[in-house]
């Protein structure tokens, strides 16, 4: 049992989890702006339409990543100043 208190204490892991929350509402946003650019190229031809969702999907991967480098940094401020 105090592992998991150990690990909820731990600033990392707490930044993991945060960007792990906010990854969800990211990629949503990312999947409809996504389905809003596939309706809206509809005519184009489908390497217009794989690169647009390959551009998403590259998104959803980097979105969470950005986060959980800021919400390091916010942590790593928030500990400097203790």
């Amino acid at each position: 049992m105090n592992i998991f208190v150990d690990l909820q204490a731990d600033p990392l892991w707490q930044v993991l989890g945060r960007a792990l929350l906010h990854s969800l509402w990211q990629g949503a946003l990312v999947a409809g702006l996504l389905g809003v650019a596939l309706v809206l190229l509809r005519g184009k031809g489908s390497n217009v339409r794989y690169t647009v969702a390959c551009a998403a999907m590259s998104l959803m991967l980097l979105f969470p990543v950005a986060t959980a480098w800021q919400l390091s940094g916010e942590a790593q401020g928030v500990e400097a100043g203790a």
